[in-house]
């Protein structure tokens, strides 16, 4: 995979209402000197090394991968893998590290939770809860229990064997049970690539169980952010992600997510208790979810969910227009501090006042020579934070199409409504120039 380096403009993430201010002064007190082993050393967990050390904090981050990004901006590297829950632990007590904690990556959750059990130190997560959050097959039986329409799925084994009978029932998605960030996923359009994709998904599910799902076109994909805090769950933000089509046959991509979504007000009235009722049904005390869903015309359907922080960097949004972070308050609870800093009940408003987009800029495969006009962006009325995941000499992989690794950088802006939202995105997008080593253009 081509070498990753995470550079992203902390304005927002700390610097934020007063109340927050205030809130984050008496955090620096509180954490100043405690030790966080982190879990993972790629892509947003940056986010979770700045916090942390922005609160006082010494940060350790291990992965097996040497030159691992995040490492570099870390006090302390580990090159130990993140499955040897013995080693690290072994390393956690030699370190006396005060708390552990893994963002962003499913793999890495059942394993944190081991390495806390093991250290006696606090997870937001119980065993049960991450195996079902993480599985798109129970997960979706646990929103039928509490409610929540889901998106219909077969098992690959019981599709129709004759090419004119499944012909009937396509397109399909078919997706690894138990894999994130795209990986693994494809749209099958003709009856003889359904072979190659149950293979292809198969090859990224830990435990080789697929899935096949209704190709959904004509609905909106929109995703819920979740805090819970003490058992009561409030939305803390609701976006629309405006679908990019895949060049090859692996899944859409978000080209933009917009802020707050279309759908909200619906949400509130349909759709809210029963996800009280589906945090209730898990025993979710404390932590931060996301669950994607199709929505058209007051209905809604669920397909997915993560209970952990993701790549979207959500926070961010929130920080800006709710005052409130759930990252530093997941740092707090791996410190012992519980899942503390803001009452998130009383903060969490995700109608919002004003309008926000969080920019995906996609690649095609190549080598990139130049960038051009992040500077300008980041100069510009309306911006509020960037992570850019490439630079000039890396190579975008043919392989990394349909999943969220073609994206070049995630830009967040805020306008006071969709049309000068519209505006900004769309003069960003013509001001910035990815370019290949024979000068074509490879952002979209």
């Amino acid at each position: 995979m081509p070498f990753l380096r995470w550079k992203s403009i902390w304005r927002v993430l700390i610097v934020i209402a007063d109340r927050g201010k205030m809130e984050l002064n008496q955090e620096s007190v509180d954490m100043a000197g405690k030790r966080l082993l982190i879990l993972g050393a790629v892509r947003p967990i940056d986010d979770v090394v700045k916090a942390a050390q922005e609160m006082g904090v010494y940060t350790i981050a291990t992965d097996y991968y040497p030159d691992s990004p995040v490492k570099r901006i870390a006090d302390m590297a580990l090159d130990i893998s993140t499955h040897d829950v013995d080693a690290l632990t072994e390393e956690a007590v030699r370190l006396r590290v005060d708390g552990v904690f893994a963002a962003c990556v499913d793999a890495n959750l059942e394993p944190c939770r081991r390495l806390a059990d093991n250290l006696g130190l606090p997870f937001y997560a119980t065993a049960e809860q991450i195996a079902i959050t993480c599985d798109k097959h129970l997960f979706k039986k646990a929103c039928k229990r509490a409610g929540i329409p889901v998106v219909d799925e077969y098992s690959v084994e019981d599709l129709p064997s004759t090419p004119d009978e499944l012909q009937r029932l396509l397109p399909l998605i078919i997706k690894p049970y138990d894999s994130a960030g795209s990986k693994g996923i494809s749209v099958v359009r003709t009856a003889d690539a359904l072979d190659g994709a149950v293979e292809f998904a198969r090859s990224f599910s830990p435990t080789g169980n697929v899935l096949a799902e209704p190709f959904i076109e004509g609905w909106d994909d929109s995703c819920l952010y979740l805090t819970i805090q003490d058992g009561v769950h409030s939305l803390s933000a609701m976006c629309d992600r405006i679908m990019e089509p895949c060049l090859t046959s692996g899944a859409p991509q978000p080209a933009e997510l917009r802020f707050p979504s279309k759908h909200i007000d619906e949400y509130y009235r349909s759709l809210d208790g029963p996800i009280k009722a589906l945090i209730r049904d898990l025993g979710i005390k404390n932590g931060t979810m996301f669950i994607q869903l199709f929505a058209k015309d007051g209905k809604f359907m669920a397909f997915e969910s993560g209970f952990r922080t993701n790549g979207a960097r959500n926070y961010v949004i929130e920080s800006d227009a709710n005052g409130i972070n759930s990252l530093v308050m997941h740092i707090r609870h791996a410190l012992g501090t519980g899942f503390s800093g803001w009452e998130a009940e009383e903060c969490n408003d995700a109608r919002f006042d004003s309008c926000y987009s969080i920019m995906a800029v996609n690649l095609r495969p190549g080598v990139i020579e130049r960038i051009e006009g992040l500077d300008e962006i980041a100069n510009a009325d309306g911006f509020l934070d960037m992570a850019v995941y490439y630079e000039r000499g890396d190579t975008v992989d043919q392989s990394v199409e349909g999943t969220l690794k073609q994206e070049f950088a995630r830009i967040y802006f805020k306008a006071p409504s969709e049309d000068a939202l519209d505006e900004i995105v769309e003069w960003a997008r013509g001001t910035l120039r990815v370019v290949g080593a024979d000068g074509e253009l490879l952002n979209r």
